[in-house]
Order: structure tokens, then sequence, then C-alpha cells
């Protein structure tokens, strides 16, 4: 993790803007169904084991929010279309567990 100031934080968050600006800007633009891109969006699901792991063992924390926004996600995918519904079920079974 980074510390909370110097400047470590300043290059997380330069390296960070251009992605939250595009985000931003397309779920403006095109809604956020149509804005969401990512392993939940695309159906992933074992690209979401790998990070919900991950982030487990940083921090258990770290995992129970990913948990919550991703089911989230789970939601906006499906109304995107571009992944199955067996793929979104598989994703939710995941993030449940």
């Amino acid at each position: 993790m980074l510390p909370p100031g110097g400047r470590a934080r300043e290059v997380a968050v330069q390296a960070a803007e251009p992605l939250m600006r595009a985000t931003i800007d397309n779920a403006l633009q095109h809604g956020p169904a149509q804005a969401l891109t990512g392993p939940i969006a695309r159906g992933d699901h074992r690209v979401v084991a790998a990070q919900l792991q991950a982030l487990a063992e940083v921090d258990p924390r770290l995992a129970e929010l990913y948990r919550v926004l991703g089911l989230r996600a789970a939601d906006v995918a499906e109304d995107k279309g571009a992944a199955s519904a067996e793929q979104i079920a598989a994703i939710r079974r995941l993030l449940l567990k």
C-alpha cells in the first residue's frame, strides 16, 4: 500500500487520473452499463477469483469491499449484455462465498 502522502501518492494519483477521467466521461456519455469494463463486464470469473484472492491476502476488508462492489457491477454487466447469464451467475457465486 502507498503511504498517505508524499511522492508515492502523487505518482499514484497522476497515474490513475486518465483512467478515472475516461471512466467518468464514458459513464456520462454512454451510461453506466455501456461504460463498464473489466473482468466482471466480460464475464471472466477466473480473473475475478484471482483478484478476490489477492485482495483477501492483502486485507480481508478489501476483499469484502470487492465482493459488495462486484455484485453491483454484476448487475450493471447484466444490463450491458456482453457476458452471458451463465458467466454473470458464476461471478455472483464467487462473490457471495
